[in-house]
């Protein structure tokens, strides 16, 4: 997968991802703080396939 991306919607602090190429296999570890992230805030992963097809993960606390 290549130009994955990784952003915070809402409160709290998530250092930036970005990265050219993830090969299969490999693993990518963030972490995200602040003190309502339950209340308010969601984390979108977003990816392109070799195709060129987007792919979004989407995800709340």
């Amino acid at each position: 997968m290549s130009s994955l991306r990784v952003t915070l919607l809402g409160s709290g602090l998530l250092v930036p991802v970005s990265t050219g190429t993830l090969a299969p296999g490999q693993s990518l570890a963030l972490s995200v703080i602040g003190p309502e992230l339950v209340a308010s805030s969601i984390a979108v992963v977003r990816w392109f396939r070799p195709s060129r097809d987007e792919y979004l993960w989407r995800f709340s606390f």
